[in-house]
């Protein structure tokens, strides 16, 4: 019954009962073939059952792939706080701290890579974790003027692009010193 009532609860009920559902197996008293109740608090319900796991995930990580995992992470959330695509490319994954985060981000089922084009392309693996992780939401946060800077230049560079590279689709000096003067980017 609890588990039933905390999954109605959630905006993503499924993955994350599901999820629980996995950690809870795991859990079990292969004695008596059971699962206790406290092994579902002790997982933190079913909202706490991922955020643990990811918070778990990061923490086998060196300092500088945490690091890289959490610029990863930023990366893969829009302003908006929905799931963004990104390539391998885009997040930088030839320098062997990112790919290793991103190697780790991945083998825990944190974020999934998908066969783009030409490239592969990664997100988030859970809209669960955009709200139910508190790791994550803090990182959020802190980089909410960085993040916010970084969308405006990558909206202005795609305009750009469109308008065939032309001059009349660069910034003003002004647009440029207010973004300077913002936060510093990645």
């Amino acid at each position: 019954e609890t588990l039933i009532r905390s999954a109605d609860e959630s905006d993503a009920g499924l993955p994350l009962l599901q999820f629980a559902l996995a950690e809870l197996w795991d859990a079990r008293s292969t004695t008596t073939q059971t699962i206790p109740q406290s092994a579902l608090i002790s997982l933190g319900g079913v909202s706490g059952a991922l955020a643990r796991h990811a918070d778990g995930v990061v923490a086998g990580l060196s300092l500088k792939q945490q690091e890289a995992a959490r610029h990863i992470l930023c990366q893969l959330v829009t302003v908006e706080q929905t799931r963004a695509r990104k390539t391998h490319r885009d997040l930088h994954a030839d320098r062997s701290d990112v790919k290793a985060a991103l190697d780790a981000l991945i083998n825990g089922r944190l974020l999934v890579a998908r066969r783009g084009e030409e490239v592969a392309v990664y997100e988030v693996a859970h809209e669960a974790l955009l709200g139910g992780w508190g790791t994550l939401k803090s990182w959020l946060g802190e980089e909410k003027e960085n993040r916010s800077t970084l969308a405006r230049l990558e909206s202005a560079a795609a305009e750009w692009k469109r308008l065939g590279g032309s001059r009349e689709g660069l910034w003003s000096a002004r647009q440029l010193l207010e973004t300077t003067q913002e936060a510093p980017l990645f």
